[in-house]
């Protein structure tokens, strides 16, 4: 059963959260998002994304802690894949986090200043684009122009969330947050004292990670949405969208007679 669409302002997005507490959400959700290994389903769409557009090194907006990015490499090497190069970036970028993964993964790079996931900057804007659990955060007119912006200026854009707006996401994703949350202390590097306090000696991060599970949940877009709003766009671009098992839900566009390569 499919719930409404409501955008309910997510914790972690508030200015008046402390921000060693916006930092541990993120944390905790990059960790959840890797142990539940949410974007194993998506393997085979996203290689044909890379074949389509024949992407060497993408652009992954709104890349948070890194955690969806990490899920992804670890899922195509399982495979046995050669994965593209991330250049990973964030309107508040973990600049310490980056340069943690840059170090560990050949693979990944960084943008290090700010960018808009709605027009990012000249010198990455023409990379094919990646975009993991991190559109429903917009309102749809910015969701349209994310996918839009990426039409008229980039080699491609893959979109893609890990839940869908169901009913019974609510309580998986509210005990998967909470509970996943309770794990993430010992698993991410570096080692952060504070977010192993405010998780387990004061739970006050494993609350909010539910909450924003929640609020989340809500804010998912249907099939039906996306095919809304990329519909307009066609002309240089092709579209694919769609859902896979676990609620996991898709959106991919390349130009037509294909891609750049990115460099």
């Amino acid at each position: 059963m499919d719930l409404p669409r409501i955008h309910i302002e997510e914790l972690e997005d508030q200015p008046w959260v402390p921000g060693f507490l916006r930092h541990g959400i993120v944390r905790n959700v990059s960790f959840i998002v890797r142990l539940a290994r949410l974007y194993e389903p998506l393997v085979d769409v996203f290689v044909e994304y890379l074949r389509r557009t024949r992407a060497r090194t993408v652009l992954d907006l709104a890349s948070g802690y890194g955690g969806p990015v990490e899920t992804m490499l670890e899922a195509l090497r399982r495979r046995g894949l050669e994965p593209p190069g991330f250049v990973l970036s964030d309107f508040n970028p973990h600049l310490e986090r980056f340069r943690y993964l840059k170090a560990q993964d050949s693979h990944i790079s960084f943008v290090g200043g700010r960018v808009d996931a709605l027009s990012p900057p000249a010198r990455v804007r023409r990379y094919p684009r990646t975009m993991f659990d991190a559109i429903h955060h917009f309102t749809p007119g910015n969701a349209r122009r994310i996918l839009g912006s990426a039409a008229r200026e980039s080699g491609g854009i893959f979109v893609a969330e890990s839940t869908d707006r169901a009913l019974y996401q609510l309580p998986r994703t509210a005990l998967g947050a909470y509970f996943g949350s309770l794990l993430s202390p010992l698993a991410m590097r570096p080692f952060s004292p504070v977010e192993a306090l405010f998780t387990w000696g004061v739970p006050l991060i494993p609350l909010m990670v539910a909450h924003d599970g929640v609020a989340s949940t809500f804010k998912r877009y249907t099939v039906e949405e996306y095919r809304g709003m990329v519909e307009p766009l066609g002309g240089r671009f092709e579209w694919e969208v769609g859902s896979l098992r676990g609620g996991v839900t898709y959106v991919m566009g390349w130009p037509r007679g294909g891609g750049s390569r990115g460099r």
